[in-house]
């Protein structure tokens, strides 16, 4: 099945099966012996491992982000720029079907695919080992030694130890046995990046390969490494800054103009400097008047949403986008971070896991009159149903969204349907 129809049409498999083994004996030897220990004997490896969908397709958009970098700064970003260049091309060139993923033409699939798609199989992976959430990943500050790709905190309420994963994709005619170019490179490329760095003591570290082929029903493969741990910190502190900064970026692409994301990025900004970012555990934040935040409205209803594009329910709130005379693309938060982003409550910000769910739902889509002209309104016909207030255009659509457990929501709203009012 095509990857576009699926997700409009709400039929994209709700996991994707992969298949796990050790690259070597002497991997499997170095992973049993560390932090990881307690995770990895709770699974079968080798043996089969199903990971959520749809936070494959998040990490594979994800990837390409660069601490630092204009308009790459977040999930959301990055999410908004790349969908309608990846997403859409990946038609005809890979196949889902019954949680089997593979590539149609294994030799002609160009390798940027093949290597988002891989590595994002990996990094869905280790998410799951270990209960990891979007949110818990940072990106590993360049070196002019060769480092890993990402680090991540453990999903502990604790915050036990930080783990670090480089992760390779390819695509072989078939995946059940190594291919001696990519397969064998990618390991060496790993191998290389051991050496350069040191490992400390306080984490744990995995390399992931993940094949696709193109057998009709085949599952990609991942193979576990032993690559080097690179950062030193305390694991309780890297938790909890990872996702304030990340919920940060993606409270400022939704709304940067916002008292509430000016003070959630001073916050961050404060808790960077602190040696102790514990310090400020319960101290809510203010507005410019000294006030306190309250997300409440009057209604019941989560008044950070008004002028914004929302669910019916206020479960999500955020953004919409036009990709195409086919369909937008809604990008968003789940409602139910925002209290305690607001009060600052360090134990539920380090330790949430949010529900993860696909639901069929109507988004109250509220767009800038200025940016539904330039953007919008070459992609509808003049029937299209909208109402102007206050200097916004208000419209409604539906479509599957997905919920995700670091708080994150998109989906697709196709715009051939009945509008509402």
């Amino acid at each position: 099945m095509a990857l576009a129809e699926a997700l409009f049409t709400g039929t994209l498999p709700d996991t994707l099966k992969v298949y796990v083994d050790y690259y070597n004996r002497a991997d499997q030897d170095a992973l049993k012996v560390s932090a990881a220990k307690e995770y990895l004997d709770k699974i079968q490896i080798p043996g089969q491992i199903e990971v959520p969908t749809d936070e494959v397709l998040v990490y594979s958009q994800f990837l390409k982000r660069k601490q630092g970098a204009p308009g790459y700064l977040s999930f959301a970003e990055i999410l908004e720029k790349k969908a309608k260049h990846t997403l859409f091309d990946w038609d005809g060139l890979i196949e889902i079907e019954e949680g089997a993923l593979r590539v149609i033409a294994p030799r002609g699939t160009d390798r940027g695919t093949s290597e988002r798609l891989g590595e994002a199989i990996g990094l869905a992976l280790i998410s799951k080992i270990h209960r990891l959430t979007s949110v818990d990943w940072s990106p590993i500050e360049e070196r002019k030694t060769k480092t890993l790709d990402y680090s991540y905190s453990l999903a502990a309420s604790s915050g036990e130890f930080i783990i670090e994963v480089e992760n390779k994709g390819t695509s072989c005619a078939d995946n059940r046995k190594k291919d001696r170019g990519s397969v064998y490179s990618h390991a060496s490329d790993i191998r290389k990046k051991k050496k350069a760095n040191p490992a400390p003591a306080n984490g744990v570290r995995y390399g992931t390969i993940v094949a696709l082929d193109g057998r009709k029903g085949t599952r990609p493969k991942c193979w576990l490494l032993d690559p080097p741990l690179t950062e030193d910190t305390n694991p309780e502190d890297f938790r909890l800054l990872a996702r304030l900064e990340n919920l940060r970026d993606l409270i400022s692409f939704i709304s940067p103009r916002s008292p509430f994301s000016a003070s959630l990025q001073t916050r961050v900004s404060a808790l960077q400097e602190l040696s102790d970012p514990f310090q400020l555990d319960s101290v809510g934040l203010l507005r410019g008047d000294g006030e306190g935040f309250d997300i409440r409205g009057a209604s019941g209803g989560l008044a950070w949403f008004a002028n914004k594009s929302h669910t019916d329910d206020d479960s999500a709130g955020g953004q919409v986008f036009a990709l195409s005379k086919e369909a937008c693309l809604f990008i968003g938060i789940n409602g139910g971070l925002l209290p305690m982003l607001a009060k600052q409550d360090f134990d539920p910000i380090a330790s949430f896991i949010m529900k993860r769910r696909r639901v069929f739902q109507k988004v109250r889509c509220v767009v800038p009159n200025g940016r539904f002209q330039k953007e919008f309104k070459k992609n509808v016909n003049p029937s299209f149903r909208r109402t102007e207030r206050g200097g916004y255009t208000h419209f409604t659509l539906q479509g599957h969204l997905f919920y995700t457990t670091g708080g994150l929501v998109f989906g697709f709203l196709p715009l051939d349907q009945e509008y509402f009012a």
